[in-house]
């Protein structure tokens, strides 16, 4: 699978406060060391981690740690509900979203789309400029209350649910999906049932965009990062990281071709490889 990377934008990302107590920061650190061979590093491994937080500070890392050390039973949705009144000044663009849209053919108009993973709706803004109709899905209440409020003037309808499960009838037929970020979060094991989910909403011939995080930057920092996703999974949390190949084998394994692929650079050690994918006539 090829990655066209021509022409590669960069997503703006506010530097937003967050601020996690010393004594959690010192907890965080002992326990990701856990998960890291101690010939890892030539140094400290403690100073590696707290050196990559520092550098780093992304503010979904960011205040997954100071959530996880706040209730000791977050989910990921459960997340997306705490910090739902941070999400718009940790992200204020929609370059993600503006991006994945953008690849759709010039002057393409579809009757109805869904928003899988809307959020507080900034992705179902420019999804509107390309359908009629739109559905607005997000699993977390509050993060739709805020998208609600947002585009209550618009034809969206809004709707809480799980994207694990079958889409029901009203989830179905729809000639475009858009889902921005939303694979970073898929349960291990659940990778196949996603992509289900997306080839059954769609129509015959139709459209999906959708974007897969991607690791990037030394080997002292992958392998930090490598350390926080097993963490952060062993806490019930999903923040997920793949491989071009994975990726590759996940879209045509469950009826999908690559019509085209580009490249988003993070500030952050991670790249976003966006597709534009086209489901197959048959099932």
């Amino acid at each position: 699978m090829d990655t066209d990377v021509t022409n590669i934008e960069t997503e703006e990302v506010a530097e937003t406060e967050v601020d996690i107590a010393e004594e959690d920061k010192v907890r965080f650190i002992e326990e990701v060391s856990q998960y890291i061979d101690s010939d890892t590093f030539s140094g400290s491994t403690e100073d590696y981690i707290m050196g990559y937080i520092d550098r780093v500070q992304e503010p979904e890392l960011l205040i997954l740690i100071k959530g996880i050390f706040e209730d000791d039973k977050l989910t990921t949705t459960k997340m997306y509900d705490k910090w739902a009144g941070l999400y718009d000044l940790a992200f204020p663009d929609r370059t993600h979203a503006n991006r994945l849209i953008s690849m759709l053919d010039s002057g393409v108009k579809v009757n109805k789309a869904l928003d899988l993973g809307c959020g507080t709706g900034e992705s179902t803004i420019p999804l509107l400029e390309v359908s009629d109709k739109v559905v607005a899905m997000d699993a977390s209440s509050e993060m739709l209350n805020i998208a609600k409020d947002k585009l209550a003037d618009r034809a969206v309808d809004f709707m809480q649910a799980d994207f694990l499960q079958p889409p029901g009838e009203s989830l179905k037929d729809f000639d475009l999906v858009l889902s921005v970020g939303v694979t970073r979060h898929i349960p291990l094991g659940e990778e196949d049932n996603f992509m289900r989910f997306i080839f059954d909403a769609l129509k015959p011939g139709a459209t999906a965009l959708l974007s897969f995080v991607t690791r990037r930057g030394s080997s002292a920092d992958c392998a930090i990062d490598i350390a926080l996703e097993k963490w952060l999974f062993d806490r019930g949390i999903n923040d997920r990281r793949f491989d071009n190949e994975f990726i590759g084998e996940l879209i045509s394994a469950n009826g999908f071709t690559v019509k085209s692929t580009t490249s988003m650079e993070s500030k952050y050690l991670y790249d976003k490889q966006l597709f534009e994918l086209v489901k197959s006539e048959t099932t």
